[in-house]
């Protein structure tokens, strides 16, 4: 690993976008000027050293001269200041002084200093970041990262509450507070430079003025997918960057790192991260943990834990099974760091300002008005990642959702193999089949293990309320098609599967991060009636598929962001035969549209971000009966969009990441389309006038900080 490189991508520095790659941008190369010792600042503060730099602040060491308190002083390192950057400042004084936590830092006070400047003060902080921390010791012992981490979420937790994004965690903004006597190290949350306030209607215009001309800002090594491309970032952004950064301390490593900041980018839009058992063979990461650190770094935000809140849920868990095993005390961390010193704020101020046009994470409705589950309370997972898949899995009378109002269940109880380990029992495999026959009406009757919850239910094609947790005994109406959606038990423990017959489900899925391992798609192998499957953000190795080709009635597949190859994809000779097939963020998947291209059978086909061109869309021409297609996030253009004229049946067409002009309107008319998604930031600015281009088209316009739904005029 290059240390050099490492320290540049972990910086929030300015770019901008220019040929060749991303450029430094001005505001970083605006030449320091540092206040002596004994300056006094806004006739209240004395400087008595200079803590540190960054691109844009610098911050100091200082007393109030009244008051006799030394404090940390945050000002601009340069004379040369611009109005965006000024308004940023202001921010994030104002971002910080709202919160109240022991774990974030605490601002006293806001002025105006020297030369028309503007300073904050907040408390002195004695210690050192987690990035110094990971200089002299990485990776972390495990007990001692989740503790840090636990602090973390909770003060994300109580930012989140008064809606606040972050926009920047990472290890050198998370600080470790010298030990004071017999007192433990505390964490402490630090740099709120590029906050969100996301309800304050103020600050709300103050980010659409410094984010409208496509600017992105945050750190390459930690910055979350839909952040990097320009996209409305909400709490589930800092969901991401707290993975990354968790990551980083358990195996010593970062998840991604590119060879510059443009590629490093592009890897967390596009790469599944590496297990943390494959990055670090040595650290003996339970699946628990995996499955926490997987569903963190989730590709579509749906996918993620939906709140810090979850986020110190599971993390409870991990922690009370991880001292069991180790013997430790709760929060008995060690301490191998012995050279604490005194500083302020985090002074790694920089941002990265990169030009792009990007869009929103919002899925396209449908003809089979597909999702793939609505749960009890509405709740509804993962639309951006499928065009309508699965449309046999679809309870009626669903509503279409967006991403923005996705949320998941809470937190379900365990009891699965890490914890029943710790309480001394073995993992549970079932004893006898789950069916255990029919009653006297017909019904088909389970008995699945009273103190577990395998996931939820589902009667296909029925109303949401027919949903049943799969626990206890429970039974269903004859003929009924079965789909269950597993959860974080049946990640843990491989086996609960093997209580099904093969002919006992329809369709099974794995979702919210609960990743599957190669054991799991064993099991799996052996329900030959399956008809659908739904993994995101899991591990297949080729012995996963080689267990998947045993499934010959499979009509419709979902391996979302999964780090899969092409050639064991084209193991599945049903390939072809499918009727919805959905491949988003796997990686190049060119050889399979060779292999599909003339189906007879694929109505829906989701390949986003999987390094298509403009050859792969003439291919994908000739799949004559297709209704609904995602291609976004690939390397299309107009002259590529004019082959799926040819496509008769085509309604519903997402184009969310490609990068068009409005050249390509004249052929996105000539489809005839019901629902179309598609970057538009640069296009006309009367809206009017785009609708009445698509009078019988929804469209919903990606942009950089919203989206819009268009309703044509009936």
């Amino acid at each position: 690993m290059n240390s050099d490189n490492i320290d540049y991508l972990a910086q929030s520095r300015t770019f901008t976008l220019a040929p060749g790659g991303l450029k430094d941008a001005g505001e970083d190369s605006a030449p320091k000027q540092a206040m002596p010792p004994g300056t006094i600042v806004d006739g209240k503060y004395k400087i008595i050293s200079l803590l540190g730099t960054g691109g844009m602040g610098a911050v100091y060491k200082a007393t109030h001269l009244e008051l006799n308190k030394e404090v940390a002083l945050k000002t601009f390192a340069s004379t040369q200041v611009s109005m965006d950057a000024w308004l940023r400042f202001q921010r994030e004084a104002q971002a910080i002084a709202k919160l109240d936590d022991a774990n974030i830092i605490k601002v006293f006070d806001f002025g105006i200093g020297q030369n028309n400047l503007p300073y904050y003060t907040m408390e002195l902080l004695a210690g050192h970041s987690l990035a110094d921390r990971l200089l002299l010791e990485r990776p972390l012992p495990k007990e001692q990262a989740l503790h840090y981490f636990r602090a973390v979420a909770q003060a994300m937790l109580h930012a989140h509450r008064l809606k606040m994004v972050h926009r920047d965690i990472k290890p050198a903004n998370i600080f470790i507070c010298q030990a004071v006597g017999n007192a433990p190290e505390t964490i402490k949350l630090v740099d709120f430079g590029i906050t969100k306030l996301i309800t304050d209607k103020a600050m709300e215009l103050d980010s659409q003025r410094l984010t409208g001309t496509g600017l992105i800002f945050g750190s390459p090594l930690y910055m979350s997918p839909e952040q990097s491309l320009g996209q409305t970032v909400d709490e589930r952004s800092d969901i991401y960057s707290f993975g990354c950064s968790l990551y980083e301390a358990l195996t010593g490593q970062p998840p991604f790192v590119g060879t510059n900041a443009f590629s490093t980018m592009l890897m967390h839009q596009q790469n599944k991260a590496p297990a943390l058992s494959e990055k670090y063979p040595k650290g003996r990461f339970e699946q628990r943990l995996e499955s926490f650190v997987a569903r963190s770094l989730a590709k579509a935000p749906a996918a993620r834990h939906q709140s810090f809140e979850e986020v110190l849920q599971d993390l409870q868990m991990i922690c009370e099974s991880t001292q069991a095993q180790s013997g430790q005390a709760p929060h008995a961390v060690p301490n191998k760091f012995n050279s604490p010193a005194a500083v302020g704020n985090a002074v790694d101020t920089r941002e990265i300002t990169v030009e792009v046009t990007s869009g929103s994470t919002d899925s396209i409705p449908n003809r089979f008005n597909f999702k793939w589950l609505v749960l009890p309370l509405g709740l509804i997972l993962l639309g951006a990642a499928s065009v309508s898949l699965f449309a046999i899995l679809t309870p009626k009378n669903a509503a279409p959702s967006s991403a923005s109002q996705v949320t998941f269940l809470p937190s379900l109880p365990r009891e699965s193999e890490d914890l029943a380990a710790r309480k001394g029992h073995k993992a549970f495999s079932p004893s006898s089949p789950y069916f255990r026959g029919k009653d006297k009406r017909g019904h088909r009757i389970f008995e699945f293990p009273a103190k577990m919850n395998l996931g939820e239910l589902y009667l296909i094609g029925e109303p949401k309320s027919s949903s049943q947790i799969a626990m206890g005994r429970i039974t269903f109406p004859p003929g009924a098609a079965l789909y269950l959606d597993t959860g974080p038990e049946v990640a843990a423990n491989y086996r609960l599967l093997a209580g099904f017959g093969p002919d006992d489900l329809a369709s099974i899925g794995c979702d919210h991060g609960y990743a599957w391992t190669a054991r799991h798609f064993k099991e799996v192998g052996k329900l030959t009636h399956l008809k659908g499957i739904k993994v995101v953000a899991s591990a297949l190795d080729a012995d996963s598929f080689t267990e998947l080709t045993k499934l010959n009635q499979l009509d419709q597949l979902m391996l979302a962001d999964c780090p899969i190859r092409a050639e064991d994809v084209l193991k599945i000779k049903r390939l072809p035969l499918l009727r919805s097939l959905c491949l988003d963020g796997t990686g190049d998947m060119t050889r399979v549209v060779d292999a599909i291209k003339n189906s007879k059978t694929i109505e829906d086909l989701s390949l986003a971000n999987c390094q298509l061109t403009d050859r792969d869309l003439e291919k994908i021409a000739t799949i004559k009966h297709l209704v609904h297609l995602k291609v976004g996030q690939n390397n299309i253009t107009t002259a590529g969009l004019k082959y799926l004229l040819n496509l008769p049946d085509l309604n519903n067409l997402d184009l969310e990441g490609a990068v068009l002009g409005p050249d390509c309107i004249p052929t996105l008319k000539a489809m005839k389309l019901n629902w179309l998604k598609v970057n538009a930031i640069s296009w006309p600015a009367d809206k009017q006038a785009l609708l009445r281009s698509f009078p019988n088209c929804r469209v919903r316009i990606c942009g950089n900080s919203q989206h819009e739904i268009l309703e044509p005029s009936r």
